[in-house]
């Protein structure tokens, strides 16, 4: 408070009066001075960190200043994904004890966390339909203990797929806690691999001094599928006309026909009788 004086007063007889003062009061109010908390973000996981500059203020005069002020939010590192509150307090500066202060929230945004699915890589043997199962995966960038548990695998390579890679694609994470994440998904890769196919000569018989003729369609496959065919196979022996009476290898090598290139070709030898 501050002293009012007052002088000098008019008067039509001033000589039949005589004038004393009274000072009167005057009061100076606290001007109004509003600080604002500014709206921040922060990640799923990791505890905010607001500072203490983050506001703005309205209502400073005479070049007073804030020059700082305390900001907390009841939200912490295991916070869900979502809006909270961020709470301004005990300003500090110049000439604060001159302004009736208050204080207005802002906004502190939990955003979410990035988090890798990556299918892994896995391998399938022609003419199997491939089994991806759940599993197959790792994962990059959990926290708080949330779990993935399961991941649907889809590829498009089927029991009839050529020997080649394909890719994996992981979709659908299931778990605790996903929905505090901004997911990507990372292909794998499937390589078919060849099937085992055994091409073996059938025994044949020839007689002493007589060139041998084998015949070419005398042998046996296993392992073929999907309708693929063997429709040739070269044979031969080291035996020859003047080959004495015994027993002989019959090789078999170059087999031909359809879908041959999705296989891995195993020959068995059979025998020639002289």
């Amino acid at each position: 408070t501050y002293a009012i004086t007052a002088s000098g007063a008019a008067s039509s007889a001033p000589a039949n009066y005589t004038i004393a003062y009274q000072p009167g009061t005057l009061t100076i109010d606290p001007a109004a001075l509003t600080v604002t908390a500014l709206n921040q973000t922060s990640t799923y996981g990791q505890v905010p960190d607001l500072g203490t500059s983050a506001y703005s203020t309205s209502g400073l005069v005479n070049g007073d200043t804030v020059s700082g002020v305390t900001l907390a939010t009841a939200a912490t590192g295991k916070s869900a994904v979502g809006n909270y509150d961020i709470t301004a307090s005990a300003a500090q500066g110049s000439g604060l004890s001159n302004y009736a202060v208050t204080y207005q929230p802002g906004t502190l945004t939990i955003d979410p966390a990035a988090l890798t699915v990556t299918a892994l890589n896995q391998s399938s043997t022609y003419g199997q339909a491939p089994d991806l199962g759940t599993s197959a995966y790792s994962t990059s960038g959990l926290v708080n203990g949330d779990t993935v548990s399961g991941v649907t695998l889809a590829t498009a390579a089927t029991g009839k797929s050529a020997v080649g890679n394909y890719d994996i694609t992981a979709s659908a994470a299931q778990g605790s806690g996903l929905s505090n994440y901004a997911v990507t998904y990372q292909p794998g890769t499937l390589t078919i691999d060849p099937a085992a196919l055994t091409v073996t000569a059938l025994n044949q018989s020839s007689t002493y001094g007589q060139a041998p003729s084998l015949d070419g369609s005398a042998y046996s496959v296993t392992g073929l599928v999907n309708g693929d065919t063997l429709s040739g196979v070269t044979l031969a022996t080291a035996a020859t006309g003047r080959s004495a009476v015994g027993n002989y290898d019959i090789t078999a090598s170059a087999a031909q026909g359809s879908g041959l290139a999705n296989y891995a070709v195993t020959y068995q030898p059979g025998t020639l009788t002289i």
